[in-house]
């Protein structure tokens, strides 16, 4: 008899041991249509049933549905629709829509990172010939390398250089609603002498979360630069600032068309001031501002700091640069 029990015994605790392990290791689902990299972060759901005999637990990865693609030749584009036969409707750069069948689906983006102007509309210029726009797209490169090697997932709304309408910014943002997004700038225009950064970070004007970030942003980018051996220049106020338009909304059409997003501008040195465009020709000081702000983003996501440097709104005076519209844009082959 007391060997029928042990039996029985044994069986029991095979069996229950088996269950545990088979609960622990399970088996992912992905998919993807014709040429498609499954990268996708994922999703668990656990289903627990019991009765009067035994308890069951069943475990399931599902991918997150992709928001955006890297298509074929590295252009980030947010994805729009399915295509019943495979692939996506994407927006485009210069907002019009396109179909790709194929590309590395992204979801899961922590902190969407925007270079500045690109293509043909190269903003602010220097005297050494420094443009904006490559200056842009080098910082925002060095940021994603600092976050992406903290664990923040990252994604760059311009891969390279060419020209990207504001609305195809604010679609981007919409679609793949990161925790941040942050447009990277330099400023330019009329300046005067200042023993400080003229740094601004312009914030949304509705918003707690980007007034708080803007305020991280100004903190961090301001200690870094009073370090540098640098003649600084001002063409207003500098701070952490909200700027409005005529109707008393965000100015800056990246900021007004990533409403729901938080979002800040960073203008963070001056083009046209000779002293710092110099100063801008080195790598290194590109690295130390792209870590300014990787610092204040980290700062945004894992405290509760609140910054400084705030400034009262104030309504934009003067013409425009009249950039970011589709109006002559030519988007980049997406394969």
């Amino acid at each position: 008899m007391r060997r029928r029990v042990l039996i029985l015994i044994v069986a029991f605790v095979a069996s229950s041991c088996s269950g545990l392990l088979a609960r622990e290791s399970p088996v992912p689902i992905t998919t993807g249509g014709p040429g498609v990299a499954t990268s996708q972060q994922t999703t668990t759901s656990t289903i627990e049933t019991t009765s009067s005999s035994s308890t069951t637990s069943t475990t399931t990865t599902v991918p997150e549905e992709p928001v955006a693609v890297v298509s074929p030749t590295g252009v980030v584009v947010p994805i729009l629709d399915a295509l019943p036969t495979g692939g996506w409707v994407v927006g485009t750069p210069c907002a019009n829509t396109a179909s790709l069948d194929r590309g590395m689906p992204l979801a899961g983006i922590q902190v969407l990172i925007d270079p500045g102007h690109g293509g043909d509309e190269t903003g602010a210029v220097a005297s050494n010939g420094l443009r904006e726009s490559d200056l842009n797209l080098d910082v925002a490169e060095r940021l994603q390398r600092f976050l992406e090697f903290r664990g923040v997932s990252t994604l760059l709304t311009r891969t390279s250089d060419y020209r990207m309408a504001i609305a195809a910014r604010g679609e981007l943002a919409q679609r793949v609603a990161p925790d941040v997004f942050i447009s990277i700038h330099h400023n330019g225009g009329p300046t005067t002498p200042t023993d400080e950064p003229g740094t601004l970070v312009f914030h949304q004007v509705s918003s707690f979360d980007s007034r708080r970030l803007a305020g991280l942003v100004y903190e961090e980018l301001v200690s870094t630069l009073s370090s540098l051996d640098v003649s600084f220049a001002a063409g207003s106020p500098p701070g952490a600032v909200a700027m409005l338009n005529d109707s008393g909304l965000d100015y800056y059409g990246v900021l007004r068309r990533t409403d729901g997003v938080t979002s800040v501008l960073s203008e963070s040195f001056f083009l046209s001031n000779a002293s710092e465009a110099a100063v801008l020709e080195s790598g290194y000081i590109r690295e130390q501002e792209a870590l300014a702000l990787g610092r204040a983003i980290l700062r945004f996501l894992e405290t509760d700091d609140i910054g400084s440097g705030y400034l009262e709104a104030r309504t934009f005076e003067g013409p425009g640069s009249g950039t970011g519209g589709v109006a002559g844009c030519v988007d980049p082959e997406l394969v």
